[in-house]
């Protein structure tokens, strides 16, 4: 459970996906499976995900405990987010969410 080490497969892991996209993008089936094969070992080195529903949870109480109503306060939410959720969701996906919420005044 070293932060240093999730960070580093999850890098790894964000890395993978984004070669997937590309090969299939290209049509290139042969690397698409290599590295989905890998995916699937880097990813078993990670902390277990939160699942959509848990996610949506914390990041409503991390805006509430932060006193976020506006785009503005964006940075401070993720501020206070990142370090609950490195390694357990993309952070692309939390920024989404975040940025959703703060937009819809949810």
């Amino acid at each position: 459970d070293d932060p240093g080490m999730v960070e580093i497969v999850s890098k790894q892991v964000n890395d993978r996906r984004e070669s997937i996209r590309m090969f299939q993008q290209g049509n290139r089936d042969d690397l698409v499976a290599k590295e989905s094969a890998e995916l699937a070992i880097l990813e078993s080195y990670l902390p277990p995900q939160l699942g959509p529903d848990e996610l949506l949870q914390l990041v409503q109480d991390v805006v509430k405990e932060v006193g976020a109503s506006t785009a503005r306060d964006k940075g401070k939410v993720m501020g206070r987010l990142m370090p609950q959720v490195r390694g357990r969701a993309d952070g692309t996906v939390v920024n989404d969410l975040v940025t959703q919420l703060l937009e819809s005044g949810s």
